[in-house]
């Protein structure tokens, strides 16, 4: 998964439901890609074995939506909200 990072969104929101991120990286890396689309998940498989980028989407206990994404590098994985990549995209314009 290369190195960790978790968006200080996506922290308070598992200390708020007091869950340990490992438990999403786990699934993460063992391909269960959460609630994403027959097609989302289609397209993960190809990316896992191509070095592309691949995403997960669960839930906190608290019903708080979180993505995981690890790079097509492999460099980072990433723990963040939706509303995080709101924010990437305005800063990337």
């Amino acid at each position: 998964v290369g190195w960790l990072v978790i968006t200080p969104r996506a922290l308070v929101a598992l200390l708020e439901s007091q869950e340990d991120p490992k438990g999403f990286i786990y699934r993460h890396i063992k391909g269960d890609w959460g609630e994403v689309t027959p097609e989302e998940w289609a397209e993960n498989e190809y990316a896992v074995t191509h070095g592309e980028r691949f995403f997960s989407v669960y839930h906190t206990r608290h019903g708080r939506q979180l993505f995981v994404v690890t790079e097509g590098n492999r460099y980072a994985t990433t723990i963040l909200l939706p509303e995080d990549c709101a924010t990437l995209q305005e800063r990337s314009l």
